[in-house]
């Protein structure tokens, strides 16, 4: 079976099928809140309006035990009197509202619960995530605002409505916005619906995607996302999620159970990026709510700061180094993790992918960080995020590893540093020096710039009209890992293609080459060949041969070399 992973998601939710359906509690997902350190019992919380976590998703099972109690209520409308009192364009939108059939229904249609079973599935996480804080108070202190965007009667499981209810849930105050859904795209119009919406203070949580890549899936990789990758128990990436440098954090994702939309009392198992996503904002809602006057780049630096990294634990590859965010999320060390507390004049290393520089406490003299991230990235970008109070004269300086000079890379004002900065290699020095009279809080953010290794040796299509030598091209190295490239060769009219392979090593049924007799991967197939073996001679029905080259992020081996001259065609077969 062909693995074109560009063929893999198109705005689709639903990648995973039921595993396992219970009636009754369920108390799984104890073990998966356990791993991502969500506190047991934490009773009491600052006073003020509760948390509102919006889902713009399929549909949800109002009555489902789990949700029920979290529903989230309008204050601005007065139910039953037919009338938009907010003046929203919508009536009555008491729980929500459904945008696609345009009405205040957003419950899943009868029978075809095989289908709409995203939205109460994701809603359960949270809510159990909450009540696992908070206890029996959960539903004081955090609520659900169901938004819905697929229509009863779709005939595809698409989300196009899905910036529509990212839009209506901001213009209605949610605190956090879960948008567990992925696309390749994400239009002008649909990017400034998300920067709208974080303007208006919301927190746009993002599943990164299901399709096995590091392609960028909207929304969670546009720049104003939360953008949530999916990992086992273990911290080993999901085969399927997808991966990339606008990953933030990595969350267990891997047989998730929660409220089964079959019945009130019912549970079912999951994976995937979008019940990672949902832990997530589950636990960003509990930030909030415990520490309501954080800005939402401090709440980030905490959440970024205390996160466990997961590169290293991918079986020693640097496949995926700087692609899976800040690593695991934990809440409990974000929520003990404080800004001001971090020592000023510690010489800290950075060894990570991603997080913050902090400088909160009073230090009079010098700052430094040692910038060391792991191997795998081209160089890092480092962000201003935040300066409060009067920094005045303190500057920041940058000294690359091994620059004689004595130069700075970068020496500016801190009052004055508006733009991220890149540094192009893998070690430097970051000084922030203080100015004695200065009273100021300063963040900057920092992120590796990931190689993309599918690129490094081959990519896109490359076109061969001559006899002579191909391979994948990597030479005497291994080749690439994820690689999906293809070599179009074309003989004079009347000729075919006739390739005989000097040198194969491929990881066997992972790694594969494709022959199509013809321009494109819808001709048919004449071949295909994995292992470690010479494969036989190939010549081609026709003039032209599109060999497609796919990997894995496995094992990788020597690769392949072949020779290709031009010869009388054979007889096409029956």
């Amino acid at each position: 079976m062909l693995n074109n992973r560009n063929l893999l998601c198109c705005l689709s939710l639903f990648l995973t099928a039921f595993v396992s359906v219970i009636s009754g509690s369920d108390d799984s997902l104890d073990d998966v809140l356990d791993q991502v350190g969500v506190p047991v019992g934490m009773l009491s919380a600052p006073s003020g309006d509760p948390i509102v976590v919006a889902i713009v998703d399929d549909g949800f099972r109002l009555t489902h035990q789990d949700i029920v109690p979290f529903l989230w209520e309008n204050p601005a409308e007065i139910p039953g009197n037919r009338r938009d009192d907010d003046g929203n364009g919508h009536v009555d939108d008491i729980f929500g509202w459904d945008l696609a059939d345009n009405d205040a229904d957003v419950s899943h249609p009868e029978n075809r619960e095989s289908e709409f079973y995203h939205g109460t599935h994701v809603a359960g996480i949270v809510t159990r995530l909450a009540r696992r804080v908070y206890g029996e108070k959960a539903p004081e202190f955090i609520k659900i605002l169901p938004v819905k965007a697929i229509a009863d009667d779709a005939k595809k499981m698409s989300m196009e409505l899905g910036y529509d209810g990212i839009q209506y849930a901001a213009d209605l105050g949610a605190d956090v916005i879960l948008a567990a859904w992925s696309s390749h795209r994400c239009s002008s119009r649909e990017s400034r619906i998300l920067d709208a919406a974080v303007s208006s203070g919301s927190i746009i949580i993002g599943a990164a995607g299901n399709a096995y890549s590091n392609d960028p899936m909207y929304p969670a990789a546009h720049e104003s996302v939360w953008s949530v990758a999916a990992v086992d128990n273990s911290g080993i990436k999901l085969k399927n999620s997808s991966f990339g440098g606008t990953v933030d954090f990595v969350a267990p994702g891997k047989g998730i159970s929660s409220a089964s939309v079959l019945s009130d009392d019912g549970y079912a198992s999951h994976g995937g990026t979008s019940y990672s996503a949902a832990l997530v904002a589950g636990m960003v809602a509990v930030m909030k709510k415990q520490a309501p006057d954080l800005s939402v780049v401090e709440l980030r630096a905490k959440l970024k700061n205390t996160a466990e990294p997961v590169d290293l634990l991918q079986g020693g590859e640097i496949v995926y180094s700087g692609k899976l965010g800040a690593g695991r999320i934990n809440l409990e060390r974000a929520i003990e993790y404080q800004l001001s507390g971090q020592p000023a004049q510690a010489n800290n290393l950075i060894e990570d992918s991603q997080g913050y520089l902090v400088r909160y406490s009073n230090n009079r003299s010098l700052t430094a960080w040692k910038l060391r991230p792991p191997v795998g990235g081209k160089g890092t970008w480092l962000s201003p995020r935040r300066l409060h109070g009067d920094a005045g004269d303190a500057r920041l300086q940058i000294h690359l590893l091994g620059d004689e000079s004595e130069v700075p890379f970068l020496d500016i004002p801190i009052s004055e540093w508006s733009d991220r900065v890149y540094i192009p290699e893998q070690a430097a020095t970051i000084l922030l020096l203080d100015d004695p009279d200065a009273e100021y809080q300063f963040l900057a953010e920092y992120a590796l710039d990931p190689v993309d290794q599918s690129t490094l040796f081959c990519e896109g299509v490359k076109e061969l009209k001559q006899e002579g030598l191909i391979e994948d091209g990597s030479g005497d190295l291994e080749y690439s890992p994820q690689s999906d490239c293809k070599w179009l060769i074309t003989a004079p009219a009347g000729k075919a293609i006739h390739i005989e392979f000097l040198e194969f090593d491929t990881q066997a049924n992972s790694d594969w080459l494709y022959f199509f007799n013809g321009s494109g991967t819808h001709e048919r197939v004449m071949a295909v060949y994995s292992g470690p073996n010479i494969p036989p001679e190939l010549t081609t029905w026709s003039n032209q041969v599109l060999i497609w080259f796919v990997t894995d992020d496995a094992v990788q081996g020597g690769g392949w070399k072949a020779s290709v001259t031009f010869v009388e065609p054979i007889n096409l077969p029956e």
